[in-house]
């Protein structure tokens, strides 16, 4: 199929192959993963890998699919193996929120939290390559990394964020940043940064007319 350019129905048909594998190999996740694997490789002989490369990240998103799904329902589960996909991931596509998150959420279960950190200080916040995306993960991972997140260290993210040259004329950046000080009623600290908000953002109504926090926000509701 990959021959006569039909990508996507070549995808699913090894989708369907690994998933074949696994459930004929009594859950065997080594012979699923054999069959991507080969599935990737043959898009590498045919320049179709690579971080440019859409189909090549979808592939790896439906081979960690897959691990995650195993993950949950086989015991025992070596939390290592699904690390070591998604770092290979990573490595190729370091802004994808769903290896990110699969990511945070495998590491949750070690309560190792240098690995996640290590993951966003040197992919995902790489000098020279920070997204507003990147520090809100970054943000969203802080916060849930311990049952009691470290004010501190949230707010030197939020600082980071918002004096970055690449994202310090984000909206969103600076107005949940006030949220995040609002909530912990630093209205001093939270009436300040609205203040530099809004000389970064003159153009921002959101800013000039902030909305009340999030409740998402306020609660800390958000799932992997």
């Amino acid at each position: 199929m990959l021959s006569i350019q039909l990508n996507e129905h070549a995808g699913i048909y090894n989708d369907l192959g690994a998933l074949l594998e696994y459930l004929a190999g009594g859950l065997s996740l080594d012979a699923a993963i054999v069959v991507y694997d080969g599935f990737i490789s043959e898009l590498g002989r045919r320049s179709l890998t690579g971080p440019t490369s859409h189909f090549h990240e979808l592939c790896l998103l439906r081979k960690a699919r897959l691990v995650y799904m195993h993950s949950r329902t086989a015991r025992p589960f070596k939390p290592a193996m699904l690390r070591t996909h998604l770092e290979a991931a990573l490595e190729i596509f370091p802004r994808n929120t769903a290896f990110l998150c699969l990511y945070a959420w495998n590491e949750s279960r070690s309560k190792i939290e240098n690995r996640l950190r290590t993951i966003i200080r040197d992919r995902i916040l790489q000098d020279g390559n920070e997204t507003v995306a990147g520090w809100l993960f970054a943000v969203w991972a802080e916060m849930r990394m311990a049952q009691h997140y470290n004010v501190h260290a949230v707010r030197h993210l939020f600082e980071r964020a918002v004096e970055c040259s690449r994202t310090r004329h984000s909206i969103q950046l600076w107005m949940m940043f006030v949220e995040f000080e609002i909530r912990h009623k630093e209205y001093q600290r939270a009436k300040d940064i609205l203040s530099r908000g809004i000389r970064h953002c003159p153009w921002s109504k959101g800013l000039l007319l902030p909305p009340p926090p999030r409740q998402d926000m306020a609660n800390g509701d958000d799932d992997v």
